[in-house]
């Protein structure tokens, strides 16, 4: 069950209903995306714990040329008063509505090791696809990005 888009300023709100009992593959493969992944990342991503959630999408203010870092990024979500959505809520905001368009659609996560790990929908060459990668996400820098979070 899912509602539709509430838009307000820089954000977007979906509220959708996520399926915590997929293993990581099928729920991304639910999203009918393009797959560029590390399997070993995969099993690594947080399931999140709410049903159902509230997606808020949100325009970061990041450089429009350089990188940022994962702990930049961190700050943004803090300043917006989120947290980043656990990857099981961005595949199910994605699976319901196909958001991706010519934005990057965003969201990171600290394995067990301290390392970042990151979720990225988007489009290349015309196709709709989807990262999953350790290591700090070169789109950071991207203006398109839009960042995905969770209320606090």
């Amino acid at each position: 069950m899912s509602q539709p888009f509430a838009q307000s300023g820089n954000r977007i709100l979906r509220r959708v209903q996520v399926d915590r009992s997929r293993s990581p593959q099928e729920a991304l493969s639910a999203t009918k995306c393009l797959q560029y992944v590390d399997d070993d990342v995969m099993d690594t991503m947080p399931r999140g714990m709410w049903d159902p959630v509230t997606v808020i999408f949100f325009k970061p203010n990041l450089p429009k040329r350089g990188r940022i870092s994962d702990t930049d990024l961190q700050e943004a979500f803090w300043q917006e008063g989120l947290k980043p959505a656990d990857p099981y809520s961005l595949m199910a905001a994605i699976e319901v509505d196909a958001l991706v368009g010519t934005h990057f659609h965003a969201t990171h996560w600290q394995n067990e090791n301290g390392e970042w790990c990151f979720l990225i929908f988007d489009v290349l060459t015309g196709e709709r696809c989807v990262h999953v990668r350790a290591g700090s996400s070169d789109d950071w820098y991207n203006e398109d990005v839009w960042l995905v979070g969770l209320p606090r």
